[in-house]
């Protein structure tokens, strides 16, 4: 007997290299060949997101939480490894975080002249 399975995946957010983020989009496979299960992920999109479309749609606090964790200097998915950018790496998060202030400083002003205009 063999079942085959899709689903779809949220879009999950990247932080590159370059301190841009990305949006990535994927739709996940899995059949059972054999009792034995196969797997398989396919990315449907990716595309660059800017940081007000970040502010829009996500968390903010869960997502800066969350991305300066993972460039902590004891991060366990970094243990044994040497990372020669790390610290260039933080002071583009850094940057990064500053600009997502802007960008949520120009959204509140912008809320606030909704609020301010008559309905």
């Amino acid at each position: 007997m063999r079942t085959t399975r899709a689903s779809s995946r949220p879009a999950r957010l990247f932080l590159l290299m370059d301190g841009r983020l990305a949006s990535v989009e994927s739709v996940g496979t899995w059949r059972i060949v054999d009792q034995r299960l196969v797997a398989d992920t396919t990315i449907v999109r990716a595309c660059e997101v800017k940081p007000d479309e970040v502010i829009r749609e996500s968390n903010l606090m869960f997502l800066l939480v969350f991305l300066r964790e993972l460039l902590r200097e004891k991060n366990p998915a970094l243990e044994g490894q040497h990372v020669p950018d790390l610290a260039e790496r933080r002071v583009r998060f850094d940057a990064l975080v500053a600009g997502l202030g802007q960008a949520m400083a120009e959204h509140v002003v912008h809320l606030r002249r909704v609020g301010d205009s008559p309905a």
